[in-house]
């Protein structure tokens, strides 16, 4: 089963995204900090990367950088940033985010974000 990595420190962002990522066939991981979502991957290679934007001990974005230079993933592996806030496209692409995802959003919105980058 491909695994999805969730990073929140939010207990009700992980119960909700991680019981949606579940339904669509995925295994969850859990990381409640930035250094946790590193680590967490240099164990597996994650089929996709949610990191929330308001993550602590390592950044959202120092945290997608240090993915984005591991030589071990693929370039193409998607990494998205969880915010309800607008985000410049500039500094999503500069720091190697994928896309990013709303806190708030519906069942199909997940759904929609994974087909759109090929996934489940």
């Amino acid at each position: 089963m491909d695994a999805a990595v969730i990073g929140s420190d939010d207990q009700v962002i992980i119960e909700t995204l991680g019981a949606e990522i579940e339904a669509l066939g995925y295994e969850a991981v859990y990381a409640v900090n930035g250094l946790d979502i590193i680590e967490a991957i240099g164990h597996e290679c994650p089929a996709l990367v949610i990191i929330d934007a308001s993550i602590l001990v390592v950044s959202a974005y120092a945290c997608c950088q240090e993915l984005r230079r591991d030589p071990t993933l693929p370039k193409t592996l998607p990494i998205f940033l969880l915010t309800d806030n607008e985000t410049n496209p500039r500094i999503l692409s500069k720091f190697g985010f994928t896309d990013i995802f709303p806190k708030r959003h519906l069942f199909n919105d997940l759904r929609e974000l994974l087909a759109r980058n090929s996934l489940k």
